[in-house]
């Protein structure tokens, strides 16, 4: 009998309890049934409760030591089972998580490439003329003109990005005729504003093709009021016309 309760600890494997001093379960014991054992989950605990009840015997146990010991052990074995339970729904929520991740890179990365292939083929059409860079502080409030020529009838995009943390501005862009073919007006919204760092602001930009783009001198107007922040523009001419 001996020989086959030896036997049958060494083909549980890692499956055996630990009994310290005070009877308590060492958790480093307690290992749940791999996918590829050929034992089911159930049929393994099975092995661990009378292999642990043959050792209770064999140190001299009481039917009543041992009914005793086993409500602990039958505790500790469902501590564990609810762990690993929990275990696995953390790990399943992380595999959501990762896979909602993955997703959202890929549609960043999506989106990325195809900004980059806008910006590609707006370089291999147009051609830049002029840009400016214009801060704006509360103490300013008149900016100069600014002009560019066009020599021809022409193709051009103009394109305007403004940030302010105070204030209104206001952009127009003149034709030689003096009528306004471009406008951006902004105001700060301290209720709708994005947040950078300590710093809050309403930002605002405009984009516009212009066909037929008449030769002569073009202006831009910028009007700021109490007005904290920065405004920028760019106007390129369109290529191979």
């Amino acid at each position: 009998m001996s020989k086959i309760i030896v036997i049958l600890l060494f083909a549980c494997k890692g499956f055996l309890f630990a009994q310290v001093e005070k009877d308590t379960l060492d958790e480093k014991s307690i290992f749940a049934p791999l996918p590829n054992d050929a034992l089911t989950a159930k049929e393994s605990w099975d092995i661990h409760r009378t292999a642990f009840i043959k050792k209770l015997e064999k140190e001299g146990a009481t039917a009543k030591e041992i009914k005793k010991r086993l409500v602990s052990y039958e505790k500790e074995k469902a501590e564990y089972i609810a762990q690993v339970i929990e275990n696995l729904r953390l790990a399943e929520i992380k595999r959501h998580k990762g896979a909602e991740l993955r997703e959202k890179g890929a549609e960043l990365r999506e989106k990325g490439a195809e900004i980059r292939r806008r910006a590609d083929a707006w370089r291999k059409n147009y051609e830049l003329l002029i840009t400016k860079n214009i801060t704006l502080s509360e103490d300013k409030d008149k900016i100069e003109p600014i002009s560019f020529e066009l020599d021809s009838e022409t193709t051009i995009s103009f394109g305007v990005r403004a940030h302010i943390s105070l204030g209104t501005v206001q952009l127009l862009l003149y034709n030689p005729d003096g009528k306004i073919e471009a406008e951006l007006n902004l105001e700060y919204d301290p209720q709708n504003a994005s947040k950078d760092g300590d710093m809050n602001f309403s930002s605002g930009s405009l984009d516009k093709i212009i066909a037929g783009a008449k030769a002569g001198r073009w202006q831009v107007i910028i009007i700021p009021e109490n007005a904290t922040g920065s405004i920028a523009f760019s106007v390129s001419l369109k290529k191979n016309q």
